[in-house]
């Protein structure tokens, strides 16, 4: 709506983000397994998830017929949350022995039941959801407060010229409701297990695997570390430039620098947007990657008076590889950095006949 000279907005949105890394090691165990005078180093493995709602109030102002800049404040609400904090995840290799050296510890903000023992350390076996908690995890806008902001500008070079740049989710979230942590520091070594060589038939590979892994979990003594955590959002810079040749038909370059909960991720866009009637528009361009990632966008949007739907989605592999593992049969990308979809519905108020405004 209109007030105060400018242009005023409120929205209430449920959003979710997740950054999963496997680091450079997964890949090297995989292609060249565990030679003897391995060194693999796992710290840069990720899987962090936050789900939270959003209540935004935007402004935008014209300072001249050419110039015009925007800021929206979001107040957030956490619902959920996971958080990794890995300093070292070390495994090295020896003819005799194998050595785990581990310092991580993993926030959550999920209501689960961990057991301690009497020693402090958890079973992590034992760990289950709290069912009687769950319903309180989509309370609106009560628990673990966040705050955000979004700030941009456009400037219009000419009647086929525009130039943009913007900063979104520019903040973060405390947790303190529902926070469990479990902290990791310790080494364990293995040494190998004890096969008879002339019943090695009898031998149950996936039972001796799984006692591997269970003495794992208990000699790297996981300790409950409960309390307040924070996590940054995921902010996004954008500098783009849009081209109109005709009215129908709008082209586009976007450099968009993505901060995520990992490290720092580069985009160049091209896009094409073509609306050849009043009603409905499509929009397809190409994504380039800094880390070897080139992708399509396809969507497209229809437009029914106040009412506006749509629907996006970027960063489509375009190369992809048929993978057989036993009898099983799939098909997997050849790269990607990343996937978003988007789809809603847009209600406008306040529309004039003067298109121009």
């Amino acid at each position: 709506f209109k007030a105060a000279g400018g242009f005023w907005t409120v929205a209430l949105n449920e959003r979710f983000d997740f950054n999963i890394v496997a680091p450079k090691a997964i890949i090297d165990l995989l292609n060249k397994g565990l030679d003897d005078g391995s060194k693999l180093e796992f710290s840069h493995l990720r899987f962090d998830v936050r789900a939270y709602q959003e209540l935004s109030v935007g402004y935008s102002l014209n300072l001249t017929d050419d110039i015009s800049v925007g800021a929206r404040v979001k107040l957030l609400s956490g619902i959920m949350a996971t958080k990794t904090d890995i300093s070292s995840l070390l495994l090295t290799t020896n003819r005799n022995e194998w050595t785990i050296k581990a310092n991580a510890t993993y926030n959550m903000s999920i209501p689960l039941k961990i057991v301690e023992n009497d020693d402090g350390t958890i079973s992590l076996d034992s760990i289950e959801f709290d069912n009687g908690k769950i319903g309180q995890m989509f309370v609106p806008l009560i628990f673990n407060p966040g705050l955000a902001i979004d700030l941009g500008a456009n400037y219009k070079i000419n009647s086929q010229m525009s130039a943009s740049a913007a900063l979104t989710d520019f903040g973060g979230i405390i947790w303190n409701k529902r926070v469990n942590s479990i902290k990791v520091n310790s080494t364990y070594i293995y040494d190998g297990i004890n096969v008879d060589i002339s019943n090695f038939d009898d031998v149950d590979v996936e039972e001796e695997f799984n006692h591997i892994t269970d003495t794992i979990k208990t000699e790297l003594n996981p300790h409950s570390n409960g309390g307040t955590f924070a996590t940054r959002m995921q902010p996004h810079m954008y500098v783009g430039f849009e081209y109109s040749p005709v009215e129908q038909l709008h082209l586009g370059f976007l450099s968009r620098t993505s901060f995520m909960m990992s490290g720092v991720n580069q985009d160049f866009v091209l896009s094409a947007n073509y609306k050849p009637f009043k009603v409905f528009g499509i929009t397809n361009g190409f994504n380039i990657n800094t880390k070897g990632c080139f992708t399509t966008n396809l969507g497209w949007e229809l437009n029914m008076g106040p009412v506006q739907l749509y629907m996006m989605m970027e960063n489509i592999p375009l190369a992809y590889r048929k993978y057989h593992i036993k009898d099983n049969r799939f098909t997997l990308p050849n790269n990607m950095c990343e996937l978003n979809f988007n789809m809603g519905m847009n209600l406008v108020f306040g529309t004039k006949k003067d298109k121009q405004k």
